[in-house]
Parts: C-alpha cells; sequence; structure tokens
C-alpha cells in the first residue's frame, strides 16, 4: 500500500501504526488484505470532522476581521472559506483509524470487543492507499 501525494509524514519510516478491530473485522482485512475507510458520519465520534471544521472556520473568520473583498489576500481567504462551507456540504468524508500505540485499554475497550479483537501493526511507509478503487 502506498500513500504519499503531498502526505506530511509525521512519523519516521518502518514505524508501526495499529489499528484495533473485532475478530471477524480482523479476519476480512487478512483475507482481503485490505482495509476498508469509513465514512466519518458513521463513527463513534462523529464530532472529530465538525470539531476540526469549527476551528478552521474560527481562524477564517478572525483572519478576514477588518478584510473586504478588495484586499487581495482577504478575497482569497473568503473564496476559500466559501468553497469549504460548499465542500462539507456536498462531500463524503472517509477515514480509516489508526494510533501510535499498539496496547491502549481505552481502545481495546471501544474497538477490539474488549479485549478479545486484535490491533493490527502496520508499516505506515508500506501502506499503499488506492485511492482511485471503488467497491
Amino acid at each position: 500500500m502506498h500513500f504519499k501525494r503531498g502526505y506530511p509524514d509525521p512519523m519516521p519510516p518502518n514505524e508501526a501504526v495499529f489499528h484495533y478491530c473485532s475478530p471477524d473485522t480482523f479476519r476480512r482485512i487478512v483475507e482481503s488484505r485490505t482495509l476498508h475507510f469509513s465514512s466519518v458520519e458513521c463513527m463513534n465520534d462523529v464530532t472529530e470532522l465538525t470539531w476540526g471544521y469549527g476551528i478552521f472556520q474560527n481562524a477564517m473568520s478572525r483572519w478576514c476581521e477588518g478584510k473586504g473583498r478588495d484586499d487581495r489576500g482577504g478575497q482569497f481567504v473568503l473564496d476559500l472559506y466559501e468553497e469549504m462551507n460548499r465542500l462539507r456540504s456536498s462531500s463524503l468524508y472517509l477515514a480509516v483509524c489508526l494510533s501510535k500505540n499498539g496496547d491502549l485499554l481505552s481502545q481495546w475497550n471501544s474497538y477490539a470487543e474488549n479485549g478479545f479483537g486484535f490491533a493490527i501493526g502496520f508499516d505506515l511507509g508500506a501502506l499503499n492507499f488506492d485511492l482511485n478503487h471503488t467497491a
């Protein structure tokens, strides 16, 4: 798997990241050799997307204060802000959840059937995300 296109590498190469899952999900991942992205709207913490967007929205609002459409920088930020609002309402956001820590009690309890599941370790540098694949 490969996911490099401008993606900032927050971790050293060859460092593991972990995906906590149930035994059934583990079996499907191993058999298909595939991680599936899911809609963030279906995850247990749907506020992450709105929380992050709220930070962006507040930063843009503060930056735009006192700037009008005749200001080139202000115009750019206003256009970006409008485009982000349009995309936010018309896009499907997908994610796969990975952790830097392979042994977190909260993750075992929430995602790995209270410790009866798995934490699968992946080399982040070896993952290849096919962004063009459709199921």
